[in-house]
């Protein structure tokens, strides 16, 4: 019957090689071919940057630039001003609300006198909620008011 189906194959102009249909090869050690199935399978995959995140305590606005430089080379920053006059750090959280703003990112209030400046290579999730507002230098900022 195999001669009747290369016979046929030969009629309409298709040639079956025996010698190029090679099933199992034993004189390949079994080592080689997995070695090449190996090889094969590997793929190099994109490395992302990790993210970093900075901690820093305000004290003044001479400190701004280098902070939102930070945030320019998309560094996350967490600033506290705890320890800033409320003029000073308003000015602060403008400015650097400002850079955020222009490269995509996130503001967002941690606690009373701290925030996150996030890049927008860092995904923020949920928000805390603060019951006592009476002890924050920043009373009676638009972030403070309470939503009827």
């Amino acid at each position: 019957m195999g001669k009747i189906f290369n016979k046929f194959l030969d009629a309409i102009g298709l040639e079956v090689n025996e010698e190029e249909i090679v099933e199992n090869d034993s004189s390949w050690p079994e080592s080689d071919r997995v070695k090449r199935q190996k090889k094969g399978n590997l793929v190099s995959l994109p490395t992302q940057r990790p993210v970093t995140m900075m901690l820093v305590k305000a004290n003044s606005f001479d400190e701004v630039e280098n902070i939102a430089q930070n945030i320019k080379e998309r560094r996350s920053v967490i600033v506290n001003f705890d320890e800033t006059e409320k003029e000073t750090a308003q000015r602060m959280i403008d400015f650097l609300s400002g850079t955020v703003f222009a490269l995509e990112g996130t503001v967002q209030k941690v606690s009373q006198n701290t925030f996150l400046f996030a890049t927008s290579n860092l995904d923020v999730i949920g928000q805390i909620i603060e019951d006592d507002k009476e002890k924050t230098i920043f009373k009676g900022f638009v972030w403070n008011k309470n939503k009827a």
